[in-house]
């Protein structure tokens, strides 16, 4: 027996001799390892294979919202683009797209449910998605209606705008959020691959170390091992090929320094660089010469790195030096703990989106300027027959008057009712003047603080005459109205204005009510009326039992000219004349009507405090008052004829008159000759008439000035008042008016 092994009779054990042991141990060691690396080499493949699949299901998540995105930007181009233009071609980018967005943000839904921390971020989407494509819907019903002004309107409010933008902004997280996923898988594979690595090396060395005593029992084993690398290696290979699929976005990662680390063949497509020529480059080459000089990139990364997040919108160039127009994400990366280790860097082509915006915004300029124009033509047509049909009175009113003179007997009665005829056509013309004054905002307002419910009971006095028998008229005030500071003729201009609409819209007798009370208009109220502010506001509502209006009507019912009156029973001034003087004063007027419901108009008048309300004024002398002898005036008028009108007129009154056509002229007198007052036109050439007053105010302390206006272009009425301490006369005016204002200023 070989002395190295013994029995012990009884106990039945057999002893190894020490070689044995030692290669049964170093073997049982060898084949312990291996088990041991076997074991780490199928976790690491399990988690390489985890990491796979989430790359792929993120890779999946951002395709499929880019494609949820552009589905909603071609559905609001394509409903745009009918609205604004009408043709049926333009809905086919929101037919193709509209029908199935729903469906592909729920698919959505079901592959990010390993996610709970995104449902309710894809669940806002979807309800955005609905509504928008709701709001979208509704808009093109409206246009195939024929309801293009309605449909454009609803554009305008900007719902649609703010849905797409919210949408847009929960997008843009959940992609944020997939690509930081998606950095992360891969680093994790990068990093599960490197240990795999390192094992296998470990694995060879001890597989060398124990080689002599059990390569035959390890060979299998190392197989395996070669096998799981393998593996591994295929994965990495796959999650390459799963980011390079990506051709829609530029995908690629920075270090802290800005350098290229990493290229996808999207970024190859939209750069034009390859993945050799670009690694290890800085990535402020793909922007302009410009930008670069402005420090644009150093200063994304600054933001990226101190705020997580870049975005922007902006010129890139190729590699051919061609540019683009590029959406732009730079996201932070950080390593476990929370060091930056690099950047991740998203980028889109989106020129051809851009462009059609353009297109857009050209073609609905385009037509802004179409209605304007259309706009501009019918006030012109409108000025021009009105002034034609006052002309043809006071011409041939005129051109009587000289007959009768040149005829004999009866030339008195018939020269006087001549006269008569011309002076109403001329005072018909200076009405027509007013309500375009009113209406563009320019007329001067001598303003003051004012009772409402003692207005409406001075108007109620001559407003029955006007009405009719058949219209029952109430004037109904408020206990505590606030004062309102207007033009108190104005005012009243306005509401009869209203009250004789009223009378014609009910030519069978009716009920015309006028109310006074208080109101607040509230931040609701004036985001849906432009020109309107929040605050306190006395309401004044005229309200008709009449035939009402139609929505189309209401519409235009503030358009100079525009009427539904009979030719000849109206100039389709008065509701302008209301909308422009309310607007002047800071106000705000608003039509509620129906198709034989009756009409009511809102004037809301903003209220004043502090002020105390104008007395009635007492009767006037009407008596024409004269100079009080010898006092002289100058006036200063470049149109001959109205300055020679005004000379004849003073003299009439007798008063020294000194005679001016512009500001130097009128300086020069003023610096020879004795004047107790100035009378001069605002608009002059050169100088105008407040300059001119400046200068004769410096030049003759004391002097007395009057100005005369037809438009006074800002000189010196301002937000629709006359400056402080002004005084004017409005033109075209009366020998009477005239002759009262100066004892006024003389007096």
């Amino acid at each position: 027996m070989n002395e190295r092994m013994s029995v012990e009779d009884g106990k039945g054990v057999i002893s190894a001799s020490p070689g044995l042991r030692i290669n049964v141990i170093a073997l049982s060691s060898a084949f312990v390892l291996l088990l041991a690396i076997l074991a780490v080499a199928a976790i690491l493949a399990i988690r390489q294979t985890r990491a796979e699949a989430d790359v792929r299901n993120s890779l999946e998540v951002i395709n499929n919202l880019n494609h949820i995105q552009s589905g909603l930007l071609d559905a609001e181009t394509g409903q745009r683009g009918y609205i604004l233009t009408g043709d049926p071609a333009y809905l086919e980018p929101y037919n193709r797209a509209a029908p199935n967005l729903l469906e592909e943000v729920r698919r959505l839904q079901e592959e990010m449910a390993v996610h709970p921390q995104d449902a309710a971020a894809l669940a806002n989407l979807y309800r955005l998605a609905d509504e928008k494509l709701a709001e979208l819907q509704q808009t093109i019903a409206l246009k195939q209606k024929g309801e293009g002004d309605a449909a454009l309107a609803r554009v305008r409010e900007g719902v649609g705008k703010d849905l797409m933008d919210r949408a847009r902004d929960v997008m843009t997280n959940l992609f944020v959020t997939e690509t930081q996923r998606l950095v992360e898988s891969r680093d994790y594979a990068a990093e599960m691959d490197r240990m795999l690595q390192l094992g296998i090396v470990g694995a060879v060395l001890v597989l060398i170390a124990l080689a002599v005593i059990g390569l035959r029992a390890i060979r299998g084993q190392f197989r395996e091992l070669v096998r799981t690398h393998s593996v591994a290696q295929a994965a990495t290979q796959r999650f390459q090929l799963l980011v390079q699929g990506v051709t829609d976005y530029a995908i690629f990662l920075l270090d802290p320094q800005g350098n290229v680390t990493n290229w996808n063949s999207g970024a190859v497509r939209i750069h034009g660089y390859a993945e050799a020529e670009i690694i290890g480059r800085h990535f402020s080459q793909f922007y302009t010469a410009e930008d670069r000089a402005k420090e644009v990139p150093a200063r994304a990364l600054a933001t990226a790195a101190r705020e997580e997040k870049y975005e922007a919108e902006g010129w890139r160039v190729r590699k051919d030096g061609s540019r683009f127009w590029a959406s732009v994400v730079i996201d932070r990366i950080n390593d476990a703990d929370g060091n930056l280790v690099g950047f991740a860097k998203i980028t889109r082509d989106i020129t051809e989106r851009r462009e059609t915006q353009q297109r857009l915004d050209a073609a609905r300029e385009q037509l802004y300027q179409s209605q304007k124009m259309d706009a501009v033509g019918q006030l012109t047509g409108g000025v021009a027959h009105d002034f034609n049909n006052l002309l043809t009175i006071i011409i041939g009113n005129l051109d009587g008057a000289k007959r009768a003179l040149e005829g004999g007997a009866g030339a008195p009665e018939r020269l006087l009712r001549t006269i008569d005829q011309a002076l109403v056509g001329a005072h018909r013309a200076a009405r027509l003047t007013a309500h375009l004054l009113a209406f563009s905002r320019r007329q001067p307002l001598e303003a003051k603080v004012l009772d409402v419910n003692r207005l409406l009971r001075h108007l109620s006095t001559f407003l029955k005459p006007s009405l009719g028998e058949q219209v029952q008229l109430e004037v109904v005030g408020a206990g505590g109205v606030w004062q309102v500071e207007a033009d108190e003729t104005q005012l009243e201009t306005a509401i009869l204005n209203l009250a004789l609409n009223a009378r014609d819209a009910m030519p069978e007798g009716g009920k015309l009510t006028i109310e006074a009370s208080n109101t607040y208009l509230d931040e609701n109220y004036c985001s849906k009326n432009a020109e309107v502010r929040p605050g306190q506001y006395v309401e004044i509502s005229v309200t008709d039992s009449g035939a009402g209006m139609s929505g189309d009507v209401v519409a235009r019912a503030f358009e100079p000219f525009f009427t539904t009156k009979e030719a000849g029973q109206g100039t389709g001034l008065g509701l302008s004349q209301v909308y422009g003087f309310v607007k002047q004063i800071g106000g705000h007027v608003k039509i509620y009507s129906e198709a034989g419901q009756g009409t009511t108009v809102k004037i809301y008048l903003p209220r004043v405090k502090g002020g105390a309300a104008t007395a009635e004024p007492e009767l006037q002398n009407t008596k024409m008052p004269a100079a009080h002898g010898g006092e002289s005036i100058l006036v200063v008028e470049d149109d001959d004829d109205v300055r020679a009108f005004i000379a004849e007129t003073l003299r009439e009154l007798d008063y020294i008159v000194f005679r001016a056509t512009d500001a130097a002229s009128a300086l020069r007198i003023l610096d020879g000759e004795r004047v107790d007052l100035m009378l001069t036109d605002v608009v002059l050439p050169g100088r105008n008439g407040r300059d001119l007053a400046v200068a004769a105010v410096a030049k003759r302390p004391g002097l007395k000035v009057l100005f005369m206006t037809g438009y006074s272009r800002n000189a010196i009425v301002h937000n629709g008042r006359l400056d402080q301490g002004v005084n004017m006369i409005q033109k075209p005016f009366s020998q009477a008016a005239l002759a009262a204002k100066l004892r006024n200023l003389l007096d």
